[in-house]
């Protein structure tokens, strides 16, 4: 029977084989047919290309021709050396001494024999070529003639009269000149039905066979397919047949699972026998052929435990419990036959030796249950009469070791000195801070004193003779030479046993290395002095926040930096620093942002102060969080104070330079496109006016381009004009910033449903010019602004002087939009660059549907 299941997989397996094998080569054929596929595309799009390019080349001795023919006329009629010079180019690209359409220096005929064309189709284009030469001579009699030159008896341009347009003309137009271009078609039209002919018979070819490649294709992927569902048929039955296998090995796991889980319940002792018993009884019918129909019930000593859903039943299995040959349980299987077949046996023969399994184990768990139970009786009673013992032993290893642990945590050396004899006891750990090894003197009071530092020794003496006499503490720091006599730090703590007259009669202490202490002390001390260095070099102040304050603790540098004395009252703080703080600066000072700092734990800004000369100083100042609480709130915030005005007035000086140069160079390109491009623009609009009045366009298309040529000229003349006057307005500096602005107002006011309004009381009064030309650009931005983008009805400028600031608002009422998004945009940033140029303070303030205002000041002293 086994031979013929091996002869029957051998031969599925090799069927496998093959229809595998066939799938492979099926695959490979249809790749291989895909890239012929391409590849012959590849040729019929080449033959494609090739006649699109030969047409092309064609064309191009047709429209160089052409062009050749209107730049002559162009030049009779107009004069204008552009076109002859236009036309000579042309030349020379055609014969290679020039780049044909950006590419290399080819002449035209090169071009053509680099197309491999037939030796019947290059005579055709170059007897073309030739015969456009021949017509090129023609035109520079016409050429000459207009410049008044002319042939002589030798066909040689020597002759000069006067310029002969007429001539010129007529020469252009006479029958020859007609009938030369005309001779110049004949060869093309012949050369492109060449090419077609020609390249029509391959790319039918190509095609058939593109066609034959698809077929197969297409036949190899059909024949795929069906194999493919051939192999499938044959997966599935195998499938099948392993479904089958995968089900009996299902029931032979279930037994084996189900032995498993009681032995893992038998394996140990710890639990009950109960317990045991109402497990196993749980599981058993899981392990049997039909779970859902099956049930058990175990009789142990007169006790029954029964499974879920219980049910007595003619069709059972029973095995029994014993104990040292005893029978003590039994355990019954029942199999309800509801749904099976009569003919059906409800159980497998396994399944005899499963219960008889399960009985065995649950007699040994049993018996080895029992053994253990007698034997803990018996241990206890042993326990109990050694406990005691044990107990006793314990509490003093627990002393010993208590004692040793707290000097070993503590890394200190003990030492009990008699007062009498002044001999000593030192622990192990003792001799080794002073480098010595243990028991290699005898320590006496003598011997102590001896290695205590010389600048030390007074106060050990001291404190010794106090508490010995007087009982005060024995607590003292000191230096002591070691073996190798380096000086350490050491600490000493004792205390005094005493007899009936309060007499010291023993003192015992501790004694610890503290050097590493004192080096950190130390180094702590130095680098608060270096700290403190710094500050004084850096002419920085110190401030600090303390989380539960409402005031900030400012050092008397703070103070002195800006000439004033310090003020020592926490109470009067806050009136005097925001006094000092200019207005609009209120909003970013340190003394305004205290319950911010003290949420976020940061703080960075710069304001302007008042100092005590009177003048105004740039303040920069900054902290973190050094503390934080236990939810991580910040606890104390340290920050310094720093005088920027010198930084403040170079970077100033550093953007008003760069603004001086960018108007230079406006002014410069404003000069370039006044004096040069406008003039050259001007020139070719009075050459095109000449040109529209002293001729008759016969073609309407030609007037067409002609009259949108002359149009936009005029549009990019008046465009350059407006161009070089925004760049570097004259007015500014002619006369001043007053009339600038209004002249501003009157050239857009047409062009603009905004209605602006400007307002001023300088008068004739003038600033200097670097004032003017930043008040002015910033007020074109801002105008420009309105105009795109706020679909405002009215805008008022105005432009005041009080004391010794000047002051520029701009407002609107159009849509407005949110500052905070919008405030580091390309316009926004130039206008306050400008401002800060200047000295200047620069705000914006916006909002959706409410206008915009902006507000620029400026100290003219």
């Amino acid at each position: 029977m086994n031979g013929v299941n091996d002869s029957l997989k051998s031969r599925k397996k090799k069927i496998f084989q093959w229809l595998f094998s066939l799938m492979v080569f099926l695959m490979i054929g249809i790749f291989i047919f895909l890239i012929m596929i391409f590849k012959n595309q590849e040729k019929l799009y080449e033959r494609q290309a090739n006649r699109y390019y030969s047409y092309r080349l064609g064309d191009e001795l047709r429209q160089t021709d052409d062009y050749l023919t209107e730049y002559c006329k162009n030049f009779v009629i107009t004069g204008d050396s552009i076109w002859e010079k236009r036309y000579w180019d042309l030349v020379a690209k055609r014969e290679g001494k020039a780049p044909l359409r950006g590419g290399a220096n080819t002449s035209l005929l090169d071009s053509m024999q680099n197309m491999g064309f037939s030796d019947q189709e290059f005579d055709l284009l170059k007897l073309a070529l030739q015969k456009s030469n021949q017509l090129v001579k023609k035109e520079s009699i016409a050429f000459n003639a207009a410049k008044g030159i002319f042939l002589d008896s030798v066909n040689e341009f020597s002759i000069r009269k006067e310029p002969n347009i007429e001539f010129a003309l007529q020469v252009l137009h006479d029958k020859e000149y007609l009938l030369m271009k005309k001779e110049i078609m004949e060869p093309i039209i012949k050369f492109e039905s060449l090419i077609e002919s020609r390249t029509k018979a391959t790319v039918d070819k190509y095609n058939d066979k593109s066609q034959l490649l698809l077929i197969l294709t297409i036949l190899s992927i059909l024949i795929a397919v069906f194999i493919s569902i051939i192999a499938y048929n044959l997966i599935i039955k195998r499938l099948a047949y392993i479904e089958d296998l995968a089900n009996e090995l299902r029931l032979k796991t279930k037994e084996q699972a189900c032995l498993f889980k009681i032995s893992q319940l038998t394996e140990s002792t710890g639990k009950s026998i109960e317990h045991v018993l109402e497990s196993a009884v749980s599981i058993i019918p899981f392990g049997w052929k039909y779970p859902e129909n099956t049930s058990a019930q175990i009789d142990f000593k007169g006790n029954l435990y029964s499974s879920v859903n219980f049910t007595v039943s003619p069709w059972t299995q029973e095995a029994t419990i014993r104990a040292e040959g005893k029978s003590i349980g039994t355990i019954k299987v029942f199999v309800q036959k509801d749904g099976l077949s009569d003919s059906e046996s409800p159980f497998l023969d396994e399944e005899i030796v499963l219960i008889e399994s399960i009985a065995s184990l649950i007699s040994s768990f049993y018996e080895r249950k029992s053994f253990l139970d007698n034997l803990s009786a018996a241990n206890e009673e042993l326990a109990s009469e050694i406990s005691y013992k044990i107990e006793t032993e314990k509490e003093l290893k627990k002393s010993d070791e208590r004692f040793k642990l707290a000097t070993q945590g503590s890394n200190a050396g003990i030492w009990d000195l008699d007062v009498a004899s002044r001999i000593a006891y030192w622990s192990p750990l003792h001799y080794e801070i002073l480098g010595y090894s243990p028991g290699e003197f005898t320590p006496t009071l003598d011997f102590v004193r001896s290695i205590v530092h010389e600048d030390d020794r007074s106060i050990f003496d001291e404190i010794v003779q106090n508490h010995v006499a007087k009982g005060t503490a024995l607590d003292f720091e000191a230096r002591f030479f070691t073996k190798q006599k380096e000086v350490i730090w050491c600490r000493s703590i004792g205390a005094s046993s005493r007899d009936e007259n309060g007499k010291s009669i023993r003192i015992v202490g501790t004694f610890v290395d503290i050097t590493d202490k004192k080096m950190a002390e130390k180094a702590l001390a130095d680098k608060e002095q270096q700290l403190q260095f710094a500050l004084d070099a850096s002419n920085e102040g110190i401030w600090e926040i303390n989380g539960e304050c409402n005031y900030i603790d400012f050092s008397d540098r703070c103070y002195t930096m800006l000439g004033y004395i310090p003020v020592q009252d926490n109470s009067k703080q806050f009136d005097f620093w925001k006094r000092l703080v200019s207005d609009e600066s209120q909003s970013k000072a340190l003394i305004n942002q205290i319950d911010e700092i003290k949420l976020s734990g940061f703080h960075d800004g710069i304001c302007r102060m008042l100092a005590e000369n009177g003048e105004y100083k740039w303040i920069h100042t900054k902290g973190k969080a050094v503390e934080f609480s236990e939810d991580n709130k910040p606890l104390r915030i340290v920050g310094t104070m720093t005088d920027i005005t010198e930084r403040m007035r170079q970077e100033e000086k550093i953007v008003s330079t760069i603004l001086e140069t960018e108007d230079k160079e406006r002014s410069r390109i404003a000069r370039e496109i006044h004096d040069g491009l406008q003039q050259t623009m001007s020139t070719s609009l009075m050459s095109l006016e000449k040109v529209r009045s002293s001729t008759d366009f016969e073609n309407e298309d030609v007037y067409e381009r002609f009259h949108m040529g002359y149009k936009f000229l005029k549009k990019a003349i008046e465009e350059s004009r407006n161009l070089a006057h925004n760049l570097m307005p004259k007015v500014v500096d002619e006369n001043g910033i007053v009339k600038a602005i209004h002249s501003l107002i009157s050239a857009i006011q047409n062009s603009s449903e905004t209605i602006f309004y400007f307002d001023d009381n300088l008068g004739e009064e003038r600033l200097k010019l670097s004032y003017e030309m930043t008040l002015y650009r910033i007020t074109q931005e801002a105008i420009n602004n309105v105009i795109k983008y706020a679909n405002a009805t009215k805008c008022n400028i105005q432009l005041l002087k009080h004391s010794n600031v000047l002051m520029l608002t701009i407002e609107d009422n159009g849509e407005g939009f949110d500052a905070a998004n919008t405030i580091n945009t390309f316009g926004i940033n130039s206008m306050r660059t400008r401002a800060e140029s200047i000295g200047g303070f620069f705000e914006i303030n916006s909002q959706p549907n409410k206008g915009t205002q902006i507000f620029v000041e400026l100290p003219l002293n």
